[in-house]
């Protein structure tokens, strides 16, 4: 009886290690110079082969009154060992300038492009100066304080 205790116990604590390490970790990205934000959950896996760190990235593209889903991935910009890149893909169902399927590019601090395809309207692009990362307490869509990243 002592014994199945101990392993009850020793249950528990390793299923709260493993429940606590595999916490996602959350950033909120702002399109600067526009009011979107992007609330991203990150994942983060390591290559078998190779030994490099992959990091999926799934969450919320927050623009004006709009809460649009997004799915990516932060990886190292080739040749850098510290350096990355975000790379988003939406699926916009009001689309921009008839184009739903959206990507985004950038790195943090530095500019990003927005590209909107697949549809029967003009491309339709966009670019900032910065992909600043900013707190994500308190994010949530809002029509206030200026334009979005996808009005043409």
């Amino acid at each position: 009886m002592k014994h199945r205790t101990i392993w009850i116990g020793l249950t528990i604590v390793v299923c709260l290690v493993t429940v606590t390490s595999m916490a996602r970790a959350e950033t909120c990205y702002k399109l600067v110079p526009y009011v979107d934000v992007i609330r991203l959950t990150a994942f983060q896996s390591q290559s078998s082969v190779t030994g490099d760190n992959h990091i999926l990235m799934y969450g919320n593209w927050l623009s004006g009154s709009n809460d649009l889903p997004v799915v990516g991935s932060r990886e190292l910009i080739h040749g850098s060992t510290t350096v990355r890149r975000l790379a988003l893909f939406g699926l916009i169902p009001e689309s921009v300038n008839g184009n739903p399927l959206c990507t985004l590019m950038g790195t943090t601090g530095s500019a990003w492009t927005l590209v909107c395809t697949g549809g029967a309207g003009a491309r339709f692009t966009n670019h900032g100066t910065s992909l600043s990362v900013v707190t994500c307490s308190g994010v949530a869509p809002s029509d206030a304080g200026g334009p979005s990243a996808l009005e043409p």
